[in-house]
């Protein structure tokens, strides 16, 4: 263990030793910032594609209350129709 505290056999290394350690540093880093941006931008897509189903069924919600009220309201229109219709009927047999 002693030969790796001498500096004499670091030294012979020297500029090539400190510009393969810069590359293999550049390199790490390189790949970390890559696979740390992509769960970073899966995170943000996961978010969005939750906010967009979030929306979506608020939307589908929204529309099943609505159509919900127009079947009251044709309902209730059907209603008056046929009552007319039957007024109309006893009013002509009124006039036989």
């Amino acid at each position: 263990m002693d030969h790796f505290k001498d500096l004499g056999l670091w030294a012979e290394f020297g500029l090539v030793g400190l510009a393969l350690g810069s590359t293999f540093g550049l390199l790490s880093w390189v790949l970390w910032y890559l696979f740390s941006a992509k769960k970073t931008d899966r995170a943000m897509y996961e978010r969005r594609e939750q906010a967009h189903d979030e929306r979506l069924a608020g939307m589908q919600t929204l529309h099943r209350d609505e159509r919900t009220e127009w079947r009251e309201e044709s309902a209730r229109r059907e209603e008056r129709i046929v009552r007319v219709v039957e007024n109309l009927t006893e009013a002509v047999r009124d006039l036989r």
